[in-house]
């Protein structure tokens, strides 16, 4: 049996102890994290945690918590100072669709606009459910009324929402939007009966004015998470597709305010299966390079593979596999503080889920993985989720642990703070003094 146990924040301090991985062939990329603890800001029986990187330059913290009266709470918190501020309420509900695999998010613009997503019922069937997005001018203290981003109020699904900062003014929204599936959500073959999800996306000014709903594929994977980019004047959208035999490999679709492009494989996995599999990719940017990571069984193997473009996604470097052997995905990406990228997904452990996380660099992936914490590999250990705000780099997921009480899940922060190795003929700066 499962139970909650307390939260905590964990931050990972360099020191001057060997590298974290084996052998590395860029040192500065590989450091080896002590860890301190640090309260959390959130609540018992807390969960669906989710990281974002604000273009403001802060780090927020979202999650849910049970509220009064069966009601779900959504709230967040920003680090600074070493500390998490105060937990803050967005919104609470008791219509509310939450789920382990379609979870809140925060968007954060330059002047510290916030916007945040949750999801609520629209009728009694399993997967009828909207979105609904809030606004706060005044860093979380007072939010606006619901708005609701897409034009249809079937009861269908609308979720796995994607939502970044369009420029300076306005927020971009992704979703999976199952309008076209008359005959109720499906997987699958079951699916072809009520029509396909679609992929379809807004924008949505800071003053709360939406814009023009467009369509982006007609035919995507019905449940895996999707995640989005600002690239140059473009905003560029990863997701699984939908083959009409049923492959479900990863693509790109890139789009602006006019027009947008075709959908682009990011590679032929020919990951062929009848249900969807609730594993989604993650797109990622660092300056003009794209990083792309994603799980797939393509070739009957289970398999966590990372690819780059220099060219805005019109083509991609040869994947390579990042994980350990036995992944279950539930992938994440961010940018490392010095160069490469930083990969963290969960993997199956002798005797439970494993979060991991790894270095890749230019020539490929790292040495080995670095274990960040154990939990559950079951629905209920959610996803883990990566970022990296001025050289720290955190992770966030939901903890799962045995004990008395039944299946149960707590919120656990972790972050870590990396310091390089100075590269020969740089001048350090302080903090690496």
């Amino acid at each position: 049996m499962s139970s909650w146990i307390p939260i905590q924040l964990i931050i990972l301090s360099v020191t001057s102890i060997p590298a974290l991985f084996e052998d590395p062939p860029h040192p500065e990329l590989n450091a080896r994290p002590v860890i301190v603890s640090i309260p959390s800001p959130a609540g018992e029986k807390s969960r669906l945690p989710n990281l974002t990187s604000g273009a403001d330059g802060k780090l927020y913290l979202s999650w849910v918590e049970p509220g009064k009266n069966g009601s779900t709470r959504l709230l967040f918190s920003t680090f600074s100072d070493d500390a998490w501020s105060e937990a803050k309420q967005i919104a609470a509900g008791s219509d509310w669709f939450v789920n382990w695999a379609d979870f809140p998010s925060l968007a954060v613009l330059s002047d510290g606009t916030i916007a945040a997503h949750w999801l609520a019922r629209l009728g009694t069937g399993t997967y009828a459910y909207g979105v609904q997005v809030s606004l706060s001018t005044d860093g979380g203290l007072t939010w606006s009324d619901p708005i609701v981003p897409h034009s249809d109020r079937s009861p269908s699904e609308h979720g796995f929402v994607s939502m970044i900062p369009r420029d300076s003014d306005h927020f971009t929204l992704v979703w999976l939007d199952g309008r076209e599936m008359l005959g109720g959500h499906g997987h699958g073959l079951d699916a072809e009966a009520g029509g396909d999800m679609t992929i379809r996306t807004n924008t949505l000014h800071k003053s709360g004015k939406l814009g023009t709903e467009k369509c982006l594929d007609q035919r995507t994977c019905e449940c895996c998470s999707t995640s989005a980019v600002v690239y140059r004047d473009r905003v560029l959208v990863a997701y699984r597709d939908r083959s009409e035999d049923e492959v479900r490999d990863i693509s790109i679709v890139r789009f602006g305010e006019v027009s947008s492009s075709q959908p682009r494989e990011v590679h032929r996995d020919n990951w062929k299966n009848e249900g969807c599999p609730v594993n989604g990719p993650v797109v990622a940017k660092r300056g003009e390079e794209l990083g792309v990571l994603w799980y797939t069984e393509g070739d009957q193997r289970s398999r966590v593979l990372f690819a780059s473009s220099t060219d805005g996604a019109m083509s991609f470097t040869t994947p390579i596999a990042i994980d350990d052997g036995n992944p279950v995905g539930r992938v994440d990406l961010t940018p490392h503080p010095q160069e490469g990228w930083l990969a963290c997904w969960l993997e199956h452990g002798d005797e439970s889920g494993e979060i991991r996380v790894r270095a890749i660099d230019a020539e490929g992936a790292g040495g080995a993985s670095l274990l960040v914490s154990r939990t559950s590999s079951e629905r209920i250990a959610g996803f883990p989720h990566i970022a990296q705000v001025g050289g720290r780099v955190w992770i966030a997921w939901t903890e799962v642990t045995e004990g008395e009480a039944g299946a149960q899940a707590t919120v656990v922060v972790r972050s870590a703070e990396l310091v390089y190795p100075v590269k020969k003929g740089q001048k350090p700066t302080d903090s690496e003094l």
